[in-house]
């Protein structure tokens, strides 16, 4: 089990590093359309990014749906640390 939250985080941290290498834009769009289907990927991906990388991407998304990625993150975070 541990041996597999490894090799999941280690996809995870591929993947953020994937996404923060693409144009904002394009990262954006794609990110969208994996909100509807893995939310919770979505926040793990951006959890990992530096925060500017994460801003570029947040400020090519719909607005709507920036604000609720970073309620999301902000819940998770508080959950986390309380």
């Amino acid at each position: 089990e541990i041996i597999k939250q490894e090799a999941v985080d280690q996809q995870v941290k591929t993947m953020a590093k994937t996404y923060a290498e693409m144009e904002p834009a394009n990262a954006a769009a794609v990110m969208s359309e994996l909100w509807n289907k893995d939310s919770g990927l979505v926040l793990d991906i951006i959890r990992l990014m530096k925060a500017e990388e994460s801003a570029e991407i947040m400020e090519n998304m719909e607005p709507a749906l920036a604000a609720e990625l970073m309620q999301k993150l902000a819940e998770r975070n508080l959950n986390k640390s309380g």
